[in-house]
């Protein structure tokens, strides 16, 4: 029973909001005929995402390559009962691995931007 009585104010609470939002809503709904209008006259920009994802993949390849080569660059250890060695960074990877991932995003930036 406190279930659905707590439930059912939270409902309350949750209409009234509504209510009072009534024009922020109905100029939202404005907004999103006229994208659907712009989208409708405007057929090729639909391409737009396609084609940006089709350049990102080349690079998204190239970082987690790099990565892998970046990770193998410290010194192995093995611990018993592990399949795997571990790798013991040293500084300058750490370093380059943080510069590589400044400049993969700032590429990535770049590209969305230019699109």
């Amino acid at each position: 029973m406190a279930g659905a009585i707590v439930a059912g104010v939270i409902t309350l609470l949750y209409v009234i909001f509504l209510c009072c939002n009534w024009t922020n809503i109905a100029i939202g709904a404005e907004i999103m005929g006229a994208a659907g209008e712009f989208l409708a006259s405007n057929t090729r920009i639909a391409i737009v995402p396609v084609v940006c994802y089709l350049l990102t993949l080349p690079i998204i390849a190239w970082y987690g390559a790099t990565n892998v080569f970046m990770y193998s660059m410290g010194t192995p250890y093995f611990v018993e009962k592990q399949m795997f060695a571990s790798m013991k960074d040293e500084r300058s990877i750490e370093i380059m691995f943080w510069l590589f991932m400044f400049g993969f995003f700032w590429i990535m930036a770049f590209i969305l931007a230019i699109l």
